[in-house]
C-alpha cells in the first residue's frame, strides 16, 4: 500500500507524507532508508502529531518512491538539502523546524549553514563524529 503524495518538481518527483495539523515539521531519513520506515513505522510522526505538529516526511532522491538518479553527479548533501527546500516551497512553507537522522541529520545541518532563514529549530540524531 503506498500512501505517499508526490510533488513534482520538472527533473524529481518527491515522494512524501503530509501528516497531522500545527506547526510543520520536517523529518529527514537516513541512508538505504525512507520517511515511512524511519519515522512512521516508528511512531515519531503519532507521537510529533500528539505534541501538535504537522509532520513532513519525505523520501530522499534515490530512496523509497523518489526518482532515482544513476550518476553520483546527481547526489549529496547539497543536492539533498536543496530538494528539501523545494519541497517547503512546493508546500508553501517558509520556515519550520527540521529533524534529520543519520545522513538526514547531515542534509539538516546542510540545510542549516545554507539556508537558516528557514529552520526553526533542528535536532539532529545518529550524526556521527566529526562533522
Amino acid at each position: 500500500m503506498s500512501d505517499h503524495k508526490t510533488a513534482n518538481l520538472g527533473h524529481l518527483e518527491i515522494a512524501y507524507h503530509d501528516i497531522g495539523e500545527g506547526k510543520p515539521i520536517l523529518l529527514i531519513h537516513g541512508f538505504a532508508s525512507n520517511a515511512r520506515i524511519n519515522w512512521i513505522n516508528t511512531s515519531w510522526v503519532k507521537t510529533l502529531n500528539a505534541a501538535g505538529y504537522r509532520c513532513i516526511a519525505l523520501d530522499n532522491r534515490g530512496h523509497g518512491h523518489t526518482t532515482t538518479f544513476y550518476s553520483a553527479d546527481d547526489y549529496g548533501p547539497d543536492i539533498f538539502a536543496a530538494d528539501a527546500l523545494a519541497l517547503l516551497d512546493h508546500l508553501e512553507i517558509e520556515k519550520c523546524d527540521v529533524l534529520g537522522f543519520s545522513m538526514g541529520a547531515r542534509i539538516t545541518s546542510w540545510i542549516c549553514a545554507t539556508a537558516p532563514q528557514r529552520v526553526n529549530r533542528a535536532i539532529f540524531g545518529g550524526m556521527g563524529a566529526r562533522l
